[in-house]
């Protein structure tokens, strides 16, 4: 029985290895309707923490094929709190990562709260400005008008 739990295992290894490698391998391409991303990563690791960072950055700066601006990203608060993943300290460098580009509604701000009080789990915070604008706890961002001057919901990492 032991033989057989040992092989098991060595298969499952080989496994494991496997599609990792196939994942490292992965390309992915995000068409232009792709405003947001919510990157989720180990939060104890602190070689992936720096990863991530690195990885909302070029998400955040990086221009999007057709548009004029970067992606949303949302990371959990626990990673965004953490020291090396340091968001303050993107928001002291990037400050124009948290201005947003529309005009933000107190009554899109008490939806998006409503939202989260309903599902705490799937509560996470942002390091761009869409939640940030909205967070009591944080001061607000200044507002500005859309293109055609309407009010929208959707705000962008930075101009």
């Amino acid at each position: 029985m032991s033989r057989n739990l040992t092989h098991q295992l060595a298969e499952t290894a080989v496994g494991v290895r496997e599609v990792s490698k196939q994942l490292c391998r992965a390309r992915v391409q995000l068409d232009s309707s792709v405003r947001s991303v919510l990157i989720i990563t180990k939060a104890r690791d602190n070689h992936l923490i720096r990863l991530t960072r690195q990885l909302a950055l070029w998400l955040l700066l990086n221009k999007r094929p057709g548009q004029q601006r970067g992606l949303v990203v949302y990371v959990d608060a626990q990673l965004r709190g953490s020291k090396r993943f340091d968001a303050q300290g993107i928001r002291t460098e990037y400050p124009h990562l948290f201005q947003p580009a529309e005009v933000v509604h107190p009554k899109t701000c008490i939806k998006r709260e409503e939202r989260q009080a309903r599902t705490p789990e799937l509560h996470q915070q942002q390091i761009s400005n869409d939640l940030l604008a909205c967070d009591s706890n944080e001061e607000r961002a200044p507002q500005h008008q859309s293109r055609n001057g309407a009010a929208s919901d959707h705000f962008h990492p930075h101009e």
